[in-house]
């Protein structure tokens, strides 16, 4: 093996080493994840499956009756990243006592939740049931 041959494979095997040793990182260890500026209480909510760890976070807001209508507007941002996982927002309703999926189950009632970026652009919108 020449010295052109072992420089060659640095070039291309550093790059590649960089990159795994980026998703090893990312996959198998804890990101430090900052809370966010704005509304809502951060709850880290990182945890271990196996060798791999699944950072993730939460922003709890405050309850409200379902069974009123009600409207809210909340300002978040600098959100921690996790690096190349996707961004993904979930709207949760706590439902300890199982009234929703229950055997006594409800059924009616409509949620539209619109998100904005800074300039007040909308950049997702969900509206649901479907009329």
């Amino acid at each position: 093996m020449t010295k052109r041959d072992v420089a060659i494979a640095a070039l291309v095997l550093l790059p590649i080493g960089l990159l795994a040793s980026w998703w090893v990182r990312i996959a198998c260890m804890f990101v430090d994840l900052p809370p966010h500026v704005g509304d809502g209480e951060f709850q880290n909510i990182s945890k271990r499956h196996g060798p791999f760890v699944l950072n993730g976070y939460r922003v709890v807001f405050e309850k409200f009756d379902l069974s009123k209508d009600y409207e809210n507007k909340v300002s978040l941002s600098r959100l921690p990243e996790f690096g190349f996982t996707e961004c993904r927002l979930f709207f949760v309703i706590d439902d300890p006592e199982d009234r929703i999926t229950g055997r006594h189950s409800v059924s009616i009632g409509r949620v539209a939740l619109e998100l904005c970026d800074s300039r007040g652009n909308m950049i997702a919108h969900v509206k649901g049931p479907p009329e």
